[in-house]
Parts: C-alpha cells; sequence; structure tokens
C-alpha cells in the first residue's frame, strides 16, 4: 500500500535531517515513503595543528605565515589551531588534531613527556608536515631526525635557485612545472636522505653537490611524514605553487588523496641473485615468463628457468676469440624475437669463427635446445684480424619489430696517444677510424637498423641516415667508437648507448680534447662525431702521424673526411652533441660524475604498466658505469631533456653492471660482470623487485 506525504511533512523532515547532519543535497522520498541520501554527508574539516615554538634563531616569516594559512587552508575543509604551547602535545593529541605542522620551528621545542606523547602520535597513525628549519629542531632526538629525514647543517644566502619536479604524481608536487624557479633560503642537510625518504623534488643550490633533495615524504613509524626546505621568506606563504604544494601534502597526509612516498626508499627493493658462475656474459634478456637468456663471450647461451631457479645450458655457437688475448669478440649480443612465445627465436651477434667478420643470424629453440643447424644468417660487417680493437655487438628490436646494432670502429688505439686515430701511413689501416666510423660506405662504428624478413632478408625502414646512393642505408647512427650497449625506449623509439671513449687524460694543444665517454641519445638518424669531434663536439685536429705535425681543426659543423682509407664520401653530415659526456677527471658538466675509470653504458628506459616498479620511474633512463660500479637514474622531462640524474639504490654493491634490462612485470635484470677483468669469480645475474 502506498502512503502519501504532505509536502510540509517532506520539508520538515528535510529541517530535522539537516540538523542531525551535513548533507549536499536534500534526501528524497522514494515511493514507499522511505528516505533516500543521495549524496554523501559532508566531511567534518580535518584538524591542523599550526605549531611555530622557537628555542633557537626565530624566522620572521613566521607570523606572515601564520596570517597567510587560513587564506587557502579554508575554513570548511580544514580547522587550523596555532599554538607555541608544547603542552597541547598531550594523551589527547591524536583525539585532537589530523595533522601537525612544525612552521620554521628551532632548537629543542619539546620536553621528553611531550616528545613521548608526540611519538604516540605517529605511531597510531598521526601525520607531520615540517616546513623549513623544522630540520632545525630537536637535534638531541633521534627518533625526531629519523621522522623529519634529515637535519638541518647550514644555507648560502637567500637567492634564486631552480626546484625539479622528480615526482608528478603526488599530490603536492603534480601542479607544479618540471622546473620552477623560486627565491628562498637554500637548505643543506647533514646527509643526503635519498633512499631513506621519497625524494620529491631537488634545487640546483647549496653545497650538497648536484643531488640535492629539498622535499619529500615516507611513512614512517606507522605515521607520515612530508618535509620542504622551503619557506624561509614571508612571500613564499603568498606564492600560490608553494600553497598548493603544501595543501596536497596536508591532503596526502590526512588520506584525502593518494600518494606513493614508498617508491623512493631503498628498503622497499628487493634484490635477488638469480645466477651465478656465469664466464664471460655479454647480453641478456627476458621472455614474457620471466625466463632469463644470456649468452657468454666464449659462445655458450645459457637460460635461468623462472620456476625452478636452475641454469640451463642451451648450445654453443663456434665464435672467435683470438686477437691479443681476445678480450672484444665472441659471443657479443643477443636479443630475443618480439614473436618469441610462439617462434622460439632468438637473435644473436657474434665473430665468425673462420672469415673476418661480425655477423648477425637468428637461431630457433627448440625443446629446450639452440638449433645449430637452423641458422639464418642476415647480416656480415667487415672485421680486420690483424689487431684490436672495438666489437661492439649490443642487439634490440623496438616496437616496430626493427632490429639495432651497435658495430665498434675495429680500429687499434693504443698508438694514438689516446686521441683521434686517423693514422694514414702506407700499411696501417688499421689504426684509421675515419675509414670506419667517419667512412659512410662501411658498417663498422655505426648503430644498424633493419627490419629481418622470414627468409633471412631484411628491409631498410624509414628515416635510417642514408638513401643507398649517398651511404650504406643500414645506417641509423654513424661517428661511433666503441658503442657497447644500447637500449631502446619502447614508448617512443629513442635510441641511447654508452659510448665507449679514448684514452687521453689531458687536452693537448696539438692534438685535440682528452678522452670523453658519453651517453647518447637519437631521436632521428644522426651522426656523432668520432673520429673527428668528442663530446659536446669538441674537434680534434687533422694530425700527420708519421711526421709528427698538427694541421687544422675538424669543422664538426661542416665535416670532411678526407682520409686515403675513406671509400665513401668526403662530405659526411655534421657531428651532434652527446647527451651526456664525462672525463677520467670530475665533470665539469656533470658533476655527479666524480673521477675515475670509464666503461658507459645506457638503458633502458623505464615505463609504468601498473605493475613492477613504482610510477615514479616513468620516464627514466637507467645508466651504468661498468668500470666506476654505478648505476644512476637520469630523470628526463616531458620533452626528453635531464630534469636530474642521482643515484641508484647507493648502498648497493653492483660488481660492474654490463647489461640491464626491465621484463614485462616491470622488475629489473641486471648482469654483473663481476670485480676482477676476465676472472669472472662473483660474476652473477641480480635480480630488483619492488614491493608488492
Amino acid at each position: 500500500m502506498k502512503i502519501k506525504f504532505p509536502f510540509f511533512v517532506f520539508l520538515f523532515s528535510f529541517f530535522l535531517n539537516s540538523c542531525a547532519k551535513k548533507v549536499s543535497v536534500v534526501d528524497i522520498v522514494d515511493g514507499v515513503g522511505k528516505a533516500v541520501e543521495v549524496a554523501e554527508k559532508k566531511e567534518d574539516p580535518k584538524r591542523i595543528l599550526v605549531f611555530s615554538k622557537t628555542a633557537g634563531y626565530r624566522h620572521g616569516a613566521i607570523e606572515g605565515a601564520i596570517e597567510a594559512l587560513p587564506s587557502f587552508f579554508k575554513p570548511e575543509r580544514w580547522d587550523l589551531e596555532f599554538t607555541e604551547d608544547s603542552s597541547v602535545f598531550n594523551k589527547d593529541l591524536s583525539s585532537n588534531f589530523d595533522v601537525v605542522f612544525f612552521l620554521n620551528t628551532t632548537g629543542d621545542v619539546l620536553n621528553d613527556l611531550e616528545q613521548e606523547y608526540f611519538k604516540n602520535y605517529i605511531n597510531n597513525g598521526g601525520a607531520y608536515l615540517g616546513i623549513h628549519s623544522a630540520a632545525d629542531t630537536e637535534y638531541d632526538w633521534e627518533w625526531y631526525g629519523k621522522l623529519v629525514g634529515a637535519y638541518f647543517a647550514g644555507h648560502e644566502e637567500i637567492k634564486e635557485g631552480t626546484v625539479s619536479i622528480l615526482d608528478k604524481s603526488h599530490p603536492s608536487t603534480k601542479h607544479l612545472d618540471e622546473r620552477w624557479k623560486k627565491v628562498d633560503e637554500w637548505y643543506d642537510y647533514d646527509h643526503n636522505p635519498r633512499g631513506e625518504v621519497h625524494v620529491l623534488a631537488v634545487v640546483d643550490q647549496g653545497k650538497m653537490g648536484p643531488d640535492h633533495p629539498i622535499t619529500w615524504c615516507h611513512n614512517y613509524d606507522g605515521g607520515r611524514s612530508f618535509y620542504t626546505g622551503m619557506g624561509h621568506t614571508e612571500e613564499t606563504y603568498t606564492n600560490q605553487e608553494f600553497q598548493k604544494l603544501l595543501l596536497g601534502a596536508a591532503e596526502w597526509l590526512v588520506g584525502l588523496k593518494d600518494g606513493d612516498c614508498d617508491a623512493g626508499l631503498a628498503v622497499n627493493y628487493t634484490r635477488e641473485i638469480i645466477a651465478t658462475d656465469i664466464e664471460g656474459a655479454t647480453e641478456l634478456d627476458v621472455a614474457s615468463n620471466g625466463d632469463v637468456y644470456f649468452v657468454e663471450r666464449f659462445g655458450k647461451l645459457k637460460k635461468v628457468n623462472s620456476d625452478s631457479g636452475e641454469i640451463d645450458e642451451l648450445g654453443t655457437i663456434d665464435v672467435f676469440t683470438g686477437i691479443d688475448n681476445g678480450l672484444e669478440y665472441g659471443l657479443l649480443g643477443m636479443a630475443l624475437s618480439p614473436d618469441f612465445d610462439s617462434t622460439g627465436r632468438i637473435y644473436v651477434y657474434y665473430s665468425h669463427p673462420t672469415e673476418h667478420h661480425q655477423t648477425l643470424s637468428r637461431f630457433d629453440i627448440v625443446d629446450n635446445k639452440l638449433e645449430i643447424s637452423s641458422e639464418v644468417s642476415i647480416l656480415k660487417v667487415e672485421s680486420q684480424r690483424e689487431t684490436c680493437c672495438h666489437a661492439g655487438g649490443s642487439i634490440e628490436f623496438d616496437n616496430n619489430g626493427n632490429i639495432f646494432i651497435s658495430t665498434g670502429d675495429d680500429t687499434n688505439p693504443f698508438a694514438s696517444d689516446g686521441f683521434s686515430p686517423i693514422d694514414e701511413t702506407d700499411g696501417r689501416k688499421p689504426w684509421d677510424a675515419a675509414r670506419s666510423s667517419g667512412n659512410v660506405n662501411d658498417l663498422r662504428g655505426k648503430i644498424l637498423r633493419i627490419k629481418p624478413l622470414e627468409d633471412g632478408s631484411y628491409e631498410i625502414p624509414e628515416g635510417n641516415l642514408f638513401s643507398s646512393n649517398a651511404g650504406r642505408p643500414e645506417i641509423y647512427v654513424m661517428g661511433n667508437r666503441n658503442p657497447y650497449r644500447i637500449s631502446i625506449d619502447q614508448k617512443n623509439n629513442w635510441l641511447y648507448w654508452g659510448e665507449i671513449g679514448p684514452d687521453a687524460s689531458e687536452d693537448d694543444d696539438s692534438r685535440g680534447p682528452m678522452g670523453y665517454d658519453e651517453i647518447n641519445q637519437a631521436r632521428t638518424a644522426g651522426n656523432y662525431g668520432w673520429p673527428f669531434c668528442i663530446a659536446n663536439n669538441k674537434p680534434y685536429r687533422s694530425y700527420d702521424f708519421e711526421n709528427k705535425i698538427s694541421s687544422d681543426y675538424f669543422d664538426c659543423e661542416n665535416l670532411k673526411n678526407n682520409s686515403i682509407n675513406n671509400t665513401g664520401s668526403i662530405d659526411i653530415p655534421a657531428a651532434n652533441e652527446a647527451f651526456i659526456w664525462y672525463p677520467y677527471s670530475q665533470s665539469e658538466e656533470f658533476p655527479l660524475f666524480s673521477g675515475g675509470g670509464r666503461s658507459a653504458m645506457a638503458g633502458p628506459v623505464y615505463r609504468y604498466k601498473g605493475q613492477g616498479f613504482p610510477e615514479y620511474y616513468e620516464n627514466v633512463l637507467f645508466i651504468y658505469e661498468w668500470s666506476r660500479f654505478w648505476i644512476r637514474e637520469v630523470h628526463l622531462d616531458s620533452k626528453g631533456e635531464i630534469l636530474h640524474i642521482n643515484d641508484f639504490l647507493p648502498n648497493e654493491d653492483f660488481l660492474r653492471p654490463v647489461d640491464m634490462v626491465f621484463d614485462k612485470q616491470g622488475n629489473l635484470y641486471i648482469l654483473e660482470y663481476g670485480q676482477s677483468w676476465y676472472g669472472y669469480e662473483d660474476s652473477k645475474i641480480s635480480k630488483i623487485t619492488y614491493k608488492e
């Protein structure tokens, strides 16, 4: 039976309901007279304690900040309470406040009992936001220092700095441009907290060096913590970008908006050794089921079973390893075919055992064995065997099914004093890199790009460097010395590689620049200068090796290959500058690259797919140094330029990383060569996973 409600009854009911609870729209009555709520009740404002007590230096901005905060922490959403009375840190702290701001506090502002109450508050899910000199507070309380992340250590004068935003997904920073110019007093800290906290932003000022965190967050001891080193000047608190930063931080702290503050914490990454006793491994790839395939220089193809962890030896390819104790020849590179799951095909690049060439070949894997008889030779690259060095050999597919192959300059570097080897003396062709790297009619000293076909032939993709009548059409990048490891960003097909450079430790007026290693990025085909130019287009001088006479510097913008050993065009493409470059000594342009040996390697670029490494690593290029034992993150901006470079898991020891790849699940695999040259005793494959 239906019951009719008079309209005044409806209004009265709504009035009473509205008094009992806050609603954003009216309740309605359904067909049987039952009140139905059609919107969530309005949330009570979140309660913020703004604590600004000082026992040391008192910032003049405190009063201005107190005045400004209510203008953007609106009362309908936030209930602000301002105090410098530390007795508010009592047993009722949790019930009274959702988050506590330490606004430019200094010195010891809490007694022992108040400290205990505050600690309990955090332990029970409380939230802390520290602003500027909150890091200059409670130096004798270790727990507080860990809550903040680091203690204040000093500062320079107030000046403009560029803040680089490393996390564009966190609610505190997602509104900011990738680079934010701001005037402030930039704090240095007692240590770099990276790895202990999640770094949201860095700044290019101060004395902490090239990696200077300025804003960060983390989950700590049961609660949440957010800190920013900005906030010295009164003007900061009227800056809309800074206001939004504090608002977003508070929203994350109280759970109104999601944000990942675990991504930068080292404890959330697990490094598992999945293979040992590897002998000279050169490159690896990971199948969709998690099986890891890798090749060893002496010809063996092996697989790490994802289920059992056992290593299977699938077969051995006969390879040449012989010049000057071998060193740079053999089974050099491998990649699983894009259709590996259905075909079992694998591509390898190796030094032919009898013929003077490197070869790209395709093999089938059948019943967990490498079928040697299935070999299909696809491409051959000339290789002299009179003397060493530089074979390159890394291979990788892009998302269009094209395969990239790196080839070294096939040139002896030891008679050129660590400078450009363009020796045109009679009988010295293997000492002339202009005949290979600088030669448009030669496949050596290049990165090639072809599309392999079913019958073993290949097509030339559009966009390679030369048409068939201007140079070898297989060439995508020329002007390489020894591009040992390459990687393709599978989102945009940009090419990255490490270029291992010459050995000169100082500039020489008669020869040219010192040696540099390079990390390069190629969005399109191009020339990268060797042996005429290096680094950011530093030119070498033409040099007569027989008479030891120097002549003009090469013109990197208008390059000409006049070597008598050049078989291609004299006019060659202008040289591109390197993406990153560094010498043996401290790099001026890239100060994070401290001095030491050089063996640059590059890739992969991480692409987040909803699992594995967190979204924080989206568009991060991983680079690594075989000689210096490190791995670094190169954070790229939306245009592909360098935003920031910092260490990856700085407390981990990586023993000469020689290849890296992400699997389809977003886990990182690292092939570690081992500490000693050709010793292999501690070689391994590591798998790094992010917490589930």
